[in-house]
């Protein structure tokens, strides 16, 4: 119906934008793409009310579980990137002292040589980065979906020993659990780095090795 146009094309725009951003893609039939309309009298989408989220809560959690575990690690995924937080993350890394992974994506996060990069994980990732998630007690992962690519096929064997802790825009990917006691917040990350930073002190783990990732390790 031509009387949808203006209603289609605004709520297409508003997929795009928000959430986890993406293409949409919208079949106009050359029957709709002739059509006379008035726009003045046709109907426009009004995006809904955004759901109240306290992220001053959420990093107060975070960040506590993270204080209570002694081998900590976190999966940098291209949420990040997408939510335009790469500088604000690496403050909040440089503050909290927990090493970093990466997935695929966001393997440029951090610089290659900052002591707290220990490479991207998965199938084709650093053998280094999966081995410290196979040792860690705590994973946090920030805006990565955890494919079958990232952790394998048989999801209840990555990472057995660690309490995982999943931020992501997407409630979908989130559906999708690791262990069946995964900690699971859907959040949007700008706000949430933003808080974190407001939160967190350096956090020292005295019984974790947070040394820097020797160079010759991350040429293997």
């Amino acid at each position: 119906d031509p009387r949808n146009i203006k209603y289609c094309l605004e709520k297409a725009y508003y997929i795009a934008v928000s959430g986890n951003p993406g293409p949409v893609v919208l079949d106009l039939p050359a029957d709709i793409q002739r059509a006379e309309i008035d726009l003045d009298s046709i109907e426009s989408f009004f995006a809904p009310a955004d759901a109240m989220i306290d992220y001053e809560s959420i990093a107060n959690e975070i960040l506590t579980i993270i204080s209570r575990h002694k081998q900590p690690v976190i999966i940098a995924g291209n949420g990040i990137k997408q939510a335009g937080e790469k500088e604000s993350f690496r403050e909040l890394a440089e503050k909290l002292k927990v090493p970093i992974v990466s997935s695929l994506p966001a393997f440029d996060l951090l610089p290659f040589t900052h002591p707290l990069n220990y490479g991207f994980i998965g199938t084709n990732g650093h053998r280094y980065a999966n081995f410290l998630l196979g040792k860690a007690d705590l994973i946090i992962s920030i805006g990565s979906r955890l494919d079958i690519r990232q952790i394998g096929l048989s999801r209840d064997k990555f990472a057995p020993q660690a309490q995982i802790v999943r931020v992501d825009i997407d409630k979908k990917a989130l559906a999708y659990n690791v262990h069946n006691n995964d900690i699971n917040y859907c959040a949007n990350l700008k706000p949430l780095i933003s808080e974190c930073l407001k939160q967190s002190i350096a956090c020292e783990f005295s019984e974790y090795p947070i040394a820097p990732c020797p160079a010759d390790m991350k040429t293997d």
